[in-house]
């Protein structure tokens, strides 16, 4: 029974068609996103400060085979703002 178990599931993984996770983590500033983010990753992959808030913009981490890192700041104008707001 186990050893079918296991082929089933080395099966499921050989067919799966791999998709990314969106996982949003909300919080109020200075709540500790920042650190619970690079606790889980166990990278310090987001900055953090004990003093103020470093990462006052949405920031989406992805997965790369690259070990570089790169980001991007993709600012809204204050009427494409409102109107995600208002939705």
């Amino acid at each position: 029974f186990l050893q079918e178990v296991l082929r089933q599931i080395r099966e499921a993984q050989e067919t799966a068609i791999p998709c990314p996770a969106r996982i949003p983590v909300f919080g109020n500033t200075g709540a500790g996103k920042s650190t619970l983010l690079n606790a889980v990753l166990r990278q310090n992959v987001v900055p953090t400060s004990g003093w103020r808030s470093c990462t006052a913009v949405p920031v989406e981490l992805t997965a790369s085979n690259v070990a570089a890192f790169r980001g991007e700041v993709h600012l809204k104008s204050m009427e494409e703002w409102k109107a995600e707001v208002q939705a």
